[in-house]
């Protein structure tokens, strides 16, 4: 059966901008086999777990769709998450991956001004507060480090009025990561991984349909020149420090991402023609 549906073919951070990332998420696009388009009509609205660093949303959220989305600020948690299971998508990503990248950014600079709140707390859109907040000196990573620690699984369990870089939210423990894992494991319509983007994306449009784009595997902003997905930043900085809450998680989503390369039949040889249509022929 043919049906011309919207579903989300690019995921948050790598269209060629922020609005044009929007309207790849919300165009029309022609889906083949049945069982993609009942995963895709099973699973809407899609709602879009967006984990700090994972691939940031930008500054037009407010173009979202809410007949195909749940459209909340970027950011959001899971929420009540009785109404939001098999309804959830996102990218996981390695935790101290994520906290190092973090580090680059306005995350690691000093919390305690109307700046930070405005842009990093409550999520608005701030140029001039975001070149201030810059501006200012890093904390010690480790501090960082710590603040952020548990960051994906607090927000898998936190409520929807939380706000995910508040410094004074509540440590995680071990019992909160294999809640947070549970949910990963059944909740989620679609499960990618940070560190297997090419095979993220393949995945994400045999899961759903559509056809894939450059813009899928674009990354509109690297920490530095030439950084990836594929590059990794340096832990010994951190010093022997692990995110081990995080790594619960982590590990439950590379096992449902792993099942689901099986699953769907998706490895780079499969998925020639997605990088072919994408302009990335040879992908291996």
């Amino acid at each position: 059966m043919l049906s011309t549906v919207l579903v989300a073919i690019a995921i948050a951070g790598h269209a060629e901008s922020a609005m044009d990332h929007l309207q790849l998420l919300q165009q029309k696009v022609i889906l083949a086999p049945e069982k993609q388009w009942k995963r895709l009509r099973g699973a809407e609205p899609l709602n879009w777990i967006h984990f700090p660093k994972l691939g940031p949303l930008g500054c037009c959220q407010q173009q979202c769709n809410t007949d195909y989305f749940l459209c909340a600020r970027p950011h959001h948690p899971v929420g009540n998450y009785s109404s939001q299971e098999g309804h959830l998508v996102g990218m996981f990503r390695d935790p101290d991956q994520r906290i190092l990248s973090g580090y680059q950014g306005p995350f690691s600079r000093p919390t305690n001004n109307t700046d930070y709140i405005k842009v990093v707390i409550e999520g608005v859109c701030d140029r001039a507060a975001m070149a201030r907040i810059m501006s200012l000196p890093q904390r010690p990573i480790h501090d960082f480090a710590e603040s952020w620690k548990g960051g994906m699984t607090y927000q898998l369990l936190a409520p929807s009025d939380a706000h995910m870089m508040d410094p004074t939210r509540r440590k995680m423990t071990r019992e909160d990561a294999v809640e947070a894992a549970r949910r990963v494991t059944e909740g989620f319509a679609f499960v990618g991984i940070t560190e297997e983007w090419d095979l993220s994306m393949c995945l994400f449009h045999k899961t759903f349909g559509g056809t894939c784009r450059a813009s899928d595997f674009a990354n509109t902003r690297p920490t530095f020149a030439g950084k990836s997905a594929h590059t990794n930043y340096d832990t010994s900085q951190l010093v022997g420090w692990h995110d081990d809450i995080d790594e619960i998680v982590y590990t439950a989503a590379l096992k449902v991402f792993h099942k689901n390369l099986i699953l769907l039949n998706v490895s780079h040889d499969t998925c020639q023609d997605c990088y072919r249509s994408a302009g990335r022929g040879g992908l291996t």
